[in-house]
């Protein structure tokens, strides 16, 4: 799989061999997702995004909140929403609440506010 990322890059299907990298869970992740982090389709840093899913390091949530939701595309900061929401972060539910509070995008302010009701 690890071997794949050129062709995937050439045949334009980066996203989803990121999405597959999150599937398998290498100890590669977190290296992968974040050389992707800068690419030039907001598709691609989502799907980097998303390849951290399994990655419970702390790392991964300070990526998650500093590239995930400092992104420019609405898209990718959705995702980002989506994978802090799933871990038990302090500091990743403090980040989703200044979404809900700051966010130039309304709808990502009201997932935000969503998360944080649904947390209970």
């Amino acid at each position: 799989l690890l071997a794949m990322e050129n062709d995937a890059a050439a045949r334009g299907g980066l996203a989803n061999w990121l999405l597959a990298v999150g599937n398998a869970a290498p100890a590669e992740t977190m290296t992968i997702a974040a050389r992707h982090l800068e690419h030039a389709d907001a598709e691609v840093r989502a799907a980097a995004l998303v390849a951290l899913r399994r990655v419970t390091s702390a790392d991964a949530v300070t990526v998650l909140i500093e590239r995930g939701l400092g992104d420019p595309a609405d898209s990718v900061r959705r995702e980002a929403l989506r994978e802090l929401s799933r871990r038990d972060s302090a500091a990743g539910w403090a980040a989703i609440a200044q979404v809900a509070q700051n966010d130039v995008e309304e709808s990502l302010r009201n997932q935000a506010s969503e998360l944080l009701r649904s947390r209970g």
